[in-house]
């Protein structure tokens, strides 16, 4: 969908921010850094495909962490995010070009893996392997009552176009467990965790 108005991209920030409430988003970021801090020192928080900020503004706050930093591709998610958490830094970027100091970062992603295909996420598992002591996702699942779930919410009046078209593909789009579990090796984890939670969510935890 070129050419999106601004507006209507902050709007499904907002939406997201409702799903990820109400529907167990934030919940399962939450558990999985808590796993994560419970095996490594962390100092730093790095949220790759940060969108809107709130989930790393949630997780700051939760485990007060003062440098907290979102990586996003989009200008207007960026700003957005910015505007929303001045306290935290937020830049538009390729993740790629990213160089971070591995020691006592942890990387975040947030609905964002099901966005890239298996040569994609093996390319992104193996910089995170580079740039992270460990690394957690909290994605989709991908089944038929994940689909009708959210195809059943999207009917939902409220919920902009945006919303409507992307939420259905998301889990069309998002990775089973065995596709989890072969891109990690491929990728060269041999410590990892994937785990089912509450509305259809996978959270991964992995450390080479």
């Amino acid at each position: 969908m070129p050419n999106i108005p601004v507006k209507d991209l902050y709007k499904n920030y907002k939406e997201l921010h409702w799903v990820n409430r109400y529907l167990g988003g934030y919940k399962a970021s939450i558990f999985g850094v808590s796993q994560a801090f419970k095996k490594k020192s962390i100092t730093k928080i790095i949220d790759v495909g940060s969108g809107g900020g709130d989930t790393l503004a949630i997780l700051c706050k939760k485990f007060k962490i003062k440098d907290g930093q979102g990586i996003d591709s989009s200008d207007v998610a960026t700003q957005c995010a910015s505007e929303k958490y001045p306290n935290l830094k937020f830049h538009t970027n390729d993740y790629k070009k990213s160089r971070l100091p591995k020691e006592k970062v942890l990387i975040h992603t947030a609905l964002f893996n099901h966005h890239l295909n298996p040569e994609e996420n093996i390319a992104f598992l193996k910089w995170a392997a580079q740039n992270s002591a460990i690394l957690v996702m909290n994605d989709l699942q991908r089944n038929i009552w994940a689909w009708l779930g959210i195809y059943t919410i999207q009917l939902w009046p409220s919920f902009s176009y945006l919303f409507k078209n992307d939420a259905p593909l998301s889990v069309q789009r998002a990775h089973s467990f065995s596709e989890w579990k072969h891109m990690l090796e491929l990728a060269g984890y041999t410590n990892y965790s994937i785990i089912k939670k509450p509305m259809f969510r996978y959270v991964i935890i992995a450390s080479i």
